[in-house]
């Protein structure tokens, strides 16, 4: 196989690009040479892992019949091999929602299930890609390409086809662009109405603390709910998120608000955020006139006043919890500050 190198051990290969081992083997009569990636780049955890990675690829070796490879089929063995990335188990959200994505493609694919891979043409391709997004929105479609991408990636392997033809020359299929949310901006004014409104109201009094440990902190809704009392740390100032969204534990130093709120009602506060404020947030926006708010802008209400008091890109990003330097809160964050290019500009000087 192109772009693989032999190692001493047989049927274990390494990719010459990214050092990743393989398990390789021949199915279907010994036609079709399937390749399995072992998630790790360890020779020696690869060898441990190659017999159970070899006994599933020659157990579905009946699917793999290069000569009369369906898209049934490869969309099967797509969808028996997304339940783990670089080796993890996937959440089962997100087994749905490949699963999802495959049974779109069979509502915008007629006959989707009988067609040979192999017949299968680049501007095929296009004219299902033309259905689908008149069917679906950007994101949906976005999911829906990947996966094809992935279930022809699989008729490849086994041989079917020699080149995917959702990627090949000027007809490839590419995603469709997801215009970005508009949030509504929060300041501190509204903000402080929104908790008065609250307040108001006993049955309200968990949202209002949920609402402002969320803006005090610029944790996720999903990071929050998952805080101990062991989590705080009150002669430090800070707080610990052991739960998050990319599985790296990150430690926040506290503005003086998250502490005094942390410090008044600890127990109070961590029993609010494990319940949803969000219904009580769409109530008292409906009060106000205000456009519909979400936990979710508490986050973002967060990274603002970051970018207001001066904090760098890459040290807001480190507080926020992303791990790409900074990329992410540039697109997504500070774009919604008000004329955040414009003050930005105004400190140049050439």
């Amino acid at each position: 196989m192109k772009g693989f190198s032999k190692t001493r051990i047989p049927n274990l290969r390494r990719n010459d690009a990214s050092g990743i081992f393989y398990a390789v083997t021949r199915v279907g009569g010994g036609h079709a040479e399937v390749a399995r990636s072992l998630h790790t780049d360890i020779e020696s955890i690869a060898k441990i892992k190659l017999p159970a990675e070899l006994a599933k690829i020659r157990a579905a070796g009946g699917k793999l019949r290069s000569g009369n490879l369906t898209l049934a089929e490869c969309a099967e063995v797509y969808l028996s091999r997304r339940h783990t990335r670089k080796g993890k188990p996937l959440k089962p959200r997100s087994i749905a929602y490949r699963e999802e994505t495959v049974k779109a493609i069979r509502k915008t694919w007629p006959g989707f299930d009988a067609e040979r891979a192999g017949l299968v043409t680049p501007a095929r391709c296009q004219e299902w890609a033309q259905r689908a997004r008149a069917a679906y929105g950007a994101t949906r479609f976005n999911g829906m390409v990947e996966s094809l991408r992935g279930i022809f990636q699989c008729a490849l392997n086994a041989q079917a086809i020699t080149a995917n033809p959702m990627m090949t020359g000027p007809q490839s299929v590419s995603r469709a662009s997801v215009p970005r949310k508009a949030r509504f901006p929060i300041s501190r004014d509204l903000f402080g109405t929104i908790l008065q409104q609250l307040d108001k109201l006993p049955s309200r009094r968990f949202a209002a603390l949920s609402l402002r440990a969320l803006a005090f902190t610029g944790l996720r809704p999903n990071e929050a709910k998952h805080l101990t009392g062991a989590d705080f740390d009150p002669q430090r100032g800070t707080l610990r998120a052991r739960v998050t969204k990319n599985g790296l534990e990150r430690t926040i130093e506290l503005v003086p608000q998250a502490v005094e709120l942390f410090e008044s009602d600890l127990p109070g506060v961590l029993a609010a955020l494990k319940r949803s404020p969000r219904k009580a947030l769409a109530s008292v926006c409906r009060d106000l006139k205000l456009p519909r708010l979400t936990p979710y802008d508490m986050r973002v209400m967060f990274s603002t006043r970051l970018d207001e008091a001066g904090v760098s890109v890459a040290i807001g990003a480190r507080i926020m919890g992303h791990q790409d330097g900074g990329k992410v809160r540039l697109q997504h964050y500070m774009a919604h500050s008000e004329d955040f290019v414009k003050r930005e500009m105004v400190k140049v000087r050439i």
